[in-house]
């Protein structure tokens, strides 16, 4: 099936000699032109063209095809002869040509069924009010596809040029121009809207709205003790685990003990030793020798001073009330400890601090004094009141951001907040626009990239 593509509107058929196809004594296409003029209604029209048609090409039948007609039956009517006088196959090929035309607005060729002989072409005419197809049925002998397409280009045109003349006059505008003047109206109308939307949004965007810096925080202790290990040592029994309440001088861990007692009897017998030395070589009156072993005595008293010390303090206890917050150690018993290794943080929680974790670039929002709303992951159903106190001068760098930590005091005599507890900070920061608020971060991120 072959498709022509050429425009009925601006497509005139060329002038033909006397010796060609359409050399009649009165020229096809001015008959048709007149009937155009003289037709008063579309089935007039219709009648014209079907009857002018074989006198150009060589037509066997001309039908007309409706493609918005539901039943595909009542869709194809004959001009010249009725559609039922065709066989089932060759009504298919009216058919499918037909709809093939109206859907791509082209000329469309093809064959009749399966008879080479004969071929078919259609073209959509169009009106103002509702668009047919105009089929015919050719000789394939005896029509170019030049002439066919000049023809029915023809036809096409008049088809459109008694539409906007009587069409008009019948039931006022074409509608061409009725959709000319829809499109152009709600086109104004999309643009008023859009205009409009755009003024709302700008003067929207100009309204003072309460603006708030949205921070992280983290619970700490106000005051936390770091209890080490007095000598490096095995430790022999740790009693209290994390989150423990303890007591000032209660015990929490006790060293091994046995290496300070042997310690000490070695110590002991070295001193015994010495003084046997001194007192031999006093007698022998080596004072030389005796002074050196006096020395040797004097250093072991300061180490048996030592190991008395260490013996007296294997105990470790907690230097302060409070609750043990870090120090899990009773899986560590028997384990070598060294000096000063940090074994348990012990921290009082009747007072907590909030650290406030202030982005960077909302430093110029925030200042110390300013009131905060806290609400804790934990109990986010309560809301808690208080009062940035400071603001480090120094930023650091938190979950791989960069920020400056505040504290704000909070009280806990109920004891229910923990060391560790995290949730969210609202800081008032006066009056902004919306439009600011909405997209100054954007804004920034852009003057700094």
């Amino acid at each position: 099936m072959a498709t022509v593509g050429i425009n009925p509107a601006t497509t005139t058929p060329p002038a033909r000699s006397s010796s060609g196809t359409m050399g009649m004594r009165r020229d096809p296409g001015e008959e048709l032109r007149a009937a155009t003029a003289q037709a008063n209604s579309w089935a007039e029209w219709l009648q014209h063209a079907a009857r002018i048609t074989p006198k150009v090409l060589n037509a066997v039948g001309v039908f007309v095809c409706d493609p918005l007609v539901p039943q595909q039956a009542l869709r194809l009517w004959g001009l010249t002869f009725p559609i039922e006088g065709l066989a089932e196959d060759r009504r298919q090929s009216l058919w499918q040509i037909a709809e093939r035309a109206a859907a791509t607005n082209q000329i469309v060729i093809g064959p009749f069924g399966g008879d080479a002989a004969q071929i078919v072409a259609a073209i959509k005419l169009p009106r103002s009010t509702k668009s047919l197809t105009f089929v015919a049925l050719l000789d394939g002998q005896g029509s170019t596809r030049a002439d066919v397409s000049t023809w029915l280009t023809l036809v096409a045109t008049c088809a459109e040029l008694w539409s906007t003349r009587h069409e008009r006059t019948e039931s006022g505008p074409p509608a061409s121009a009725v959709r000319r003047q829809s499109t152009v109206v709600k086109s104004w109308t999309r643009t008023r809207s859009i205009l409009v939307l755009g003024f709302v949004a700008a003067m929207a965007m100009a309204v003072p709205v309460p603006y708030s810096v949205k921070c992280d925080c983290e619970l700490k202790p106000v005051v936390r003790r770091f209890v080490a290990a007095p000598f490096e040592g095995a430790l022999e029994k740790a009693f209290v685990e994390v989150g423990d309440p303890v007591q000032a001088d209660q015990l929490l861990a006790r060293m091994d003990g046995k290496e300070v007692r042997w310690e000490q009897a070695g110590n002991a017998a070295e001193y015994e030793r010495a003084a046997k030395e001194r007192d031999a070589h006093l007698a022998d009156q080596k004072f030389g020798e005796a002074q050196l072993a006096k020395l040797q005595m004097e250093r072991l008293a300061l180490t048996t001073k030592l190991l008395n010390h260490r013996n007296e303090h294997l105990e470790i206890r907690s230097p302060i009330d409070g609750i043990v917050v870090s120090g899990e150690l009773k899986r560590a018993e028997g384990v070598r400890l060294s000096m000063g290794q940090t074994l348990f943080e012990v921290a009082p929680l009747d007072q907590m601090i909030i650290e406030v974790e202030i982005p960077e670039a909302e430093l110029a929002h925030v200042s110390a004094g300013a009131a905060a709303t806290i609400r804790l992951e934990a109990f986010p159903g309560q809301q808690l009141d208080g009062k940035l106190q400071r603001i480090c001068p120094r930023a650091e760098l938190r979950r791989k951001q960069q920020v400056f930590v505040g504290e704000i005091a909070l009280p806990n005599d109920a004891g229910q907040f923990r060391p560790g507890m995290r949730g969210r900070v609202s800081i008032p920061a006066g009056q902004a626009m919306l439009g600011w608020r909405l997209f100054h971060r954007a804004w920034q991120k852009l003057l700094l990239w």
